[in-house]
């Protein structure tokens, strides 16, 4: 049986630069996954100021939180279909600053709550949500999204969404700057050949990016590789991934958030990482048949009634 999923991996590591300075990391990243919806999100605090890994910490996680509660109306504000121009242009700026407005306002609370300027928690922010083919994508500062898509028997790995820098390259733009509106780009589209999804703060940047020739070839191997592992095995391979390999030649914290349609034949997957796959399946209605052979499984899908899958998946009782 071929089983289809989308899982998440995550990779967050202090860079080397931070450690000599007694600083802590100030990347962060977040994911949550329910109802059909998958949010992702990265944030890379700045350097210079004293609390901006608190900002990080909040804008991670409270974009996350509001795109998986408001999703599909504010997919929706983003048709297209049967608006002027002037309609479209002023859904879209709408659904921009509502997700702005939250993520600002929860960033400014962490401030109050610590007595300081919110300028003290400037951060970027970098953020994909998707619901089947209705992607949301959101993007302030420098940092990188990548999108894996599948064209037949051609695969390709091209950025979605590039960093902005200012007038000097160690030079972006933060949640906290007076003209950050101006710089929060939002795009609602929809992609039907996308198997994957890949962003990374500015330290992975430095070496996995180039600005005409896209991201390194190496970066494919982060989506396949996820296959043979369990997602706590994973996260720990990236971890190493960017201390031994990226760390090299970036000194920056260094962060990455994927989410893979990972693709696992259960005659000949590891145990442990076919149960990973299939342990928050607990109703037949998370299962969808794609073919005779093959079937795409939804954990993030949840019904009240639960299932016996055991005989189903062959394993009689060994999945608890």
């Amino acid at each position: 049986m071929i089983l289809t999923k989308w899982r998440q991996a995550q990779g967050l590591v202090i860079g080397n630069d931070h450690v000599e300075a007694k600083l802590p990391c100030q990347d962060n990243v977040y994911y949550i996954g329910k109802n059909g919806i998958h949010v992702l999100a990265v944030s890379d605090g700045a350097g210079s100021k004293q609390y901006s890994q608190y900002g990080s910490e909040i804008a991670t996680k409270s974009v996350c939180e509001y795109l998986i509660q408001e999703f599909d109306n504010l997919y929706l504000s983003c048709e297209k279909y049967g608006k002027t121009k002037d309609e479209i242009e002023e859904s879209e700026k709408l659904v921009k600053e509502s997700i702005f407005n939250y993520v600002k306002k929860k960033i400014l609370e962490k401030a109050d709550e610590l007595s300081v300027s919110i300028d003290e928690l400037a951060c970027t922010l970098l953020f994909v949500a998707k619901k089947d083919e209705k992607f949301l994508i959101g993007h302030i500062g420098d940092g990188v999204i990548a999108g894996l898509f599948n064209s037949g028997a051609d695969e390709s790995l091209r950025v979605i969404s590039h960093p902005e820098n200012g007038e000097q390259i160690n030079i972006t733009f933060f949640m906290s700057d007076p003209d950050a509106i101006d710089h929060f780009r939002i795009t609602a589209t929809r992609m039907y050949n996308l198997s994957g999804v890949m962003l990374m703060s500015d330290g992975p940047e430095e070496v996995l990016y180039h600005p005409i020739n896209g991201m390194h070839i190496n970066c494919l191997k982060l989506f396949h590789n996820f296959n043979n592992y369990t997602q706590q095995e994973y996260n720990k391979t990236l971890d190493k991934f960017l201390n031994n390999q990226v760390g090299k030649y970036s000194y920056d914290d260094l962060s990455i958030n994927i989410l893979y349609l990972s693709t696992i034949d259960t005659e000949k997957c590891r145990l442990d990482v076919f149960k990973d796959v299939v342990g928050d399946i607990k109703n037949f209605k998370q299962i969808e048949d794609v073919s005779a052979y093959a079937k795409f499984v939804d954990g993030t899908t949840q019904y009240p009634d639960k299932d016996d899958l055991s005989s189903y998946w062959g394993l009689n009782g060994k999945i608890k």
